[in-house]
């Protein structure tokens, strides 16, 4: 996913982005395999949403996790404070998956979660989430 956000993308591709862009374009480059069911936006109790859930298709017996992904996109304006958002992405999608792991019935699977943060100078960054 870092060489896809790093080198597959031209600057112009960059221009005038947002996390939605990103979001679409991560959502179909995901959608390529069939063995998870992607939803974006799901809501969760207690008011909340994650960005992005990667739940293991059923038929699929050998996936043995589903992912909760929380996703930044940080402009050239905003890196200065790239830290914060770092560690409020991470703090959110720790609470998103432990939600989610209380919330639904997970069928043998063991939940990860990460944060996606892309940068608008083509930079990608992937980060797994401890409990």
């Amino acid at each position: 996913m870092k060489d896809f956000f790093e080198n597959r993308l031209s600057n112009m591709d960059y221009s005038r982005f947002s996390e939605k862009h990103v979001k679409i374009m991560l959502i179909s480059y995901l959608s390529m395999s069939r063995m998870y069911n992607i939803i974006s936006e799901r809501e969760i109790p207690k008011g909340r949403r994650i960005d992005l859930l990667l739940e293991s298709h059923p038929t699929y017996d050998e996936v043995r996790y589903n992912y909760v992904i929380e996703l930044k996109y940080i402009k050239k304006e905003m890196f200065s404070e790239a830290d914060r958002i770092k560690s409020e992405a991470v703090e959110k999608v720790k609470e998103d998956r432990r939600i989610y792991e209380e919330s639904f019935r997970q069928r043998g699977r063991t939940v990860l979660s990460a944060v996606i943060l892309v940068f608008s100078d083509k930079r990608a960054e992937l980060i797994a989430v401890r409990k």
